[in-house]
């Protein structure tokens, strides 16, 4: 694999709305993604970008015991005008504020464990950071129905210590 440019961004606290889900990251979170567009189509939402949280890591925790959520960003006014009241099943995710290592993977999602075995791997040992126990998070540039999985772009970020 190719060298990857990593970007240090400070990032500031972003709201989000989001699906939960536990198990294999391409079962759970598919199904996840399909329960909050769902939702999104039903009550009309307008939203910005469609994110993903990885809550855990599956070099160490079980397959059936990983922690996911599709969500998307949302400003503090929508959030408030949904009015959510914790009975729905989106739930409130906040993108919390910090200093993160950005990076960028091109090509199928199937693929993305590349890019983070770079960085994990190659990367961090070098750079003297230490990552964060908050979840990676993965910001999808574009649509994986309009775009071929050899184009998507997805922006990965790992908050720093």
């Amino acid at each position: 694999m190719q060298d990857i440019n990593i970007e240090i961004k400070n990032i500031p606290k972003t709201d989000a709305i989001g699906v939960f889900g536990t198990g294999p990251f391409a079962v759970a979170f598919k199904k996840s993604c399909g329960e909050l567009f769902k939702y999104i189509g039903e009550h009309n939402i307008q939203h910005g970008a469609f994110l993903g949280f990885f809550y855990d890591n599956p070099c160490v925790v079980p397959e059936n015991e990983l922690k996911s959520a599709a969500a998307v960003k949302l400003t503090t006014e929508q959030l408030v005008s949904l009015k959510l009241t914790g009975d729905e099943p989106i739930k409130h995710i906040i993108w919390e504020e910090g200093e993160y290592a950005m990076f960028i993977h091109k090509g199928p999602y199937e693929k993305l464990h590349q890019t983070y075995e770079y960085f994990f791997k190659t990367w961090l040992p070098k750079s003297n950071r230490v990552p964060s126990e908050k979840p990676s998070i993965e910001q999808y540039l574009n649509d994986c129905t309009k775009v071929a999985p050899e184009e998507l772009i997805t922006e990965i970020y790992i908050k720093l210590n």
